[in-house]
């Protein structure tokens, strides 16, 4: 869905103990060009997530971060890329299914409300057979 893979990315990461738990926290910053879902055009995704991590190394230390820290997993080498963590904010940031705001799809309770106005009901088409049969 990234039509460019080129740009820039601003960030801000702050790597520290708490205890014995490692933490990165921060912010990362982009504009994206993402391809709207609906009409196929450009459309620039403007993001700006905060970033708070717990490094861990297996996931059942995950599974026991508080709040509100995510976790990162470290690899087998125990490195931590930047710019590898960027790529992941960046990726997390883009919607299922971006689209234009004017692209959006209608309200179905909308819609469903005009297609109810414009059929008959159909009652009142059986009652007019009963009248006709009698």
């Amino acid at each position: 869905m990234v039509l460019n893979g080129e740009g820039e990315a601003k960030f801000d990461l702050e790597f520290k103990k708490e205890g014995r738990r490692a933490v990165i926290s921060g912010w990362v910053e982009a504009n994206l060009l993402l391809e709207c879902q609906c009409c196929l055009e450009p459309l620039v995704w403007s993001m700006r997530d905060e970033v708070h991590l717990g490094v861990v190394s297996s996931i059942d230390e995950g599974n026991i971060l508080p709040e509100p820290l995510e976790p990162l997993l470290l690899d087998e080498t125990g490195l931590i890329g930047v710019a590898d963590i960027v790529a992941d904010e960046l990726l997390l940031a883009i919607p299922a299914i971006p689209q234009h705001s004017h692209c959006a799809s209608p309200n179905t309770e909308t819609e469903a409300e005009t297609n109810t106005d414009s059929r008959e009901n159909p009652f009142a088409v059986l009652a007019r057979l009963k009248t006709i049969r009698n």
